[in-house]
């Protein structure tokens, strides 16, 4: 006697329902409903067939691999491992599919001996739990968009220690006092006063062009709300860093400006220090050198990694020379003298300097224009955005800056 205890039977129509869905054709007599007495035989009869047309491919292949096809026996191994995906309901993508119910009631002892003896109904157990995995539960999961990290900015405050103004053309001239000559003395009554000597010479620095172009598609451009002022802001730091370097150091070749460190005197101690000084005392006789031509220093400017190792020098107890770590200064100062640390500036470099030095002048700020007029962008539906800014440095006094060398780097 078989299966007297006879459990519930189960619908396997639904499995037919995904099968012909993969692309395979459903065997006869299967239909939703339909009983186990027509599922079993269909069930066998389509796993054969699917075999059958497997063990087909594989000959095949042999035959062309035998024959020198090796790209076609290629292209057919491809087109098996996509049929075997679509057979396990993974699709023809390259991720593995998560393990289907069918995986489970096959390997099923119970299931398989239900098979051997063809009759009768039995219940059989699967294991196919929803999961956050693509293929089960995955997209109905939605991300959350938390905000939008950019690369850091760094403070530039190069511009800040001259002048600045603006200028309505591409060239700047003036005139810079080149002799004074002072003879000015004590006159006895009626007698001949002596004559001093001035002289002027004419000068000029041009106004540079500094931009840059970032292409994108129209689409990203209407369909980002914060693209637009993501860029703009983007492509204006992405200027005033580059003009930061140029007005620093800038060697005035081609179409660069000539910086404050190229048109510097050369520091010379005013007197020697016998070999003896720190960064700190360079820093000072290169201060008292630009005194000796008559001018204040109203900024000193170093690199960062140069700033720190003087923000560390100790005295011979350990103690910082500064006010150490818990200092509340707003602004760093050495010898009562504002301190600009830029990266701006070549590391061991330095340079002190009067704001009466000389001048920047603006002959267009910075602006971002957006364009389709761009070579074959409208066809392509794209747009360019254009940073672009213009100006010009005109150094008057090149004896009121002092640039130099710590001599840390060899």
């Amino acid at each position: 006697m078989r299966n007297q205890n006879r459990m519930p039977a189960i619908d396997l129509g639904p499995a037919f329902d995904r099968y012909e869905a993969s692309g395979l054709s459903r065997p006869n007599n299967v239909h939703a409903g339909a009983s186990d007495e027509e599922l079993i035989p269909a069930m066998v009869e389509a796993a054969k067939q699917f075999k059958a047309t497997t063990q087909r491919v594989q000959e095949i292949e042999q035959r062309i691999a035998a024959s020198g096809g090796a790209e076609v026996a290629n292209r057919l191994a491809t087109i098996e491992q996509i049929v075997a995906r679509i057979d396990q309901g993974g699709g023809s993508g390259s991720a593995p599919a998560p393990r289907a119910w069918s995986d489970d009631l096959v390997a099923n002892e119970r299931f398989n001996a239900f098979v051997k003896e063809g009759a009768g109904k039995a219940r059989f157990d699967v294991q196919a739990a929803v999961t956050s995995a693509t293929g089960s539960g995955g997209d109905l999961v939605q991300r959350q968009r938390i905000g939008i990290s950019n690369l850091p900015q760094r403070r530039l405050r190069v511009r800040d220690v001259l002048p600045v103004s603006s200028t309505t053309s591409n060239m700047l001239e003036f005139l810079k006092q080149k002799t004074r000559t002072n003879n000015a003395a004590m006159v006895a009554e009626g007698a001949l006063k002596p004559e001093s000597v001035l002289a002027w010479e004419a000068a000029t620095a041009p106004v540079r062009t500094l931009a840059t172009l970032l292409p994108a598609t129209k689409q990203i451009f209407d369909d980002a709300p914060q693209f637009q002022s993501l860029v703009d802001n983007q492509l204006r730091y992405m200027l005033a860093e580059k003009e930061e370097a140029q007005l620093l150091m800038g060697d005035g070749t081609g179409q660069n400006l000539l910086g404050l460190f190229s048109q510097a005197t050369a520091y010379s101690a005013p007197f020697d220090p016998a070999g003896t000084e720190t960064m700190l005392d360079v820093l000072l006789l290169a201060m008292a050198q630009l005194a000796q031509t008559g001018y204040e220093t109203d900024f000193i400017i170093v690199n960062p990694l140069d700033w720190t190792r003087m923000q560390m020098l100790k005295d011979g107890d350990g103690r910082y020379l500064g006010n150490g770590p818990f200092s509340d200064a707003d602004v760093a100062r050495l010898w009562q003298t504002p301190v600009v640390p830029t990266q701006g500036m070549t590391v061991d470099k330095f340079l002190v300097g009067s704001r009466l030095a000389g001048e920047i002048r603006d002959r267009q700020q910075a602006v971002v224009e957006i364009s389709f007029d761009h070579e074959d962008f409208f066809a392509r539906n794209m747009v360019m955005f254009r940073a672009e800014e213009r100006l010009g440095l005109a150094v008057y006094r090149p004896e009121a800056l002092i640039a130099g060398d710590f001599g840390n780097v060899t």
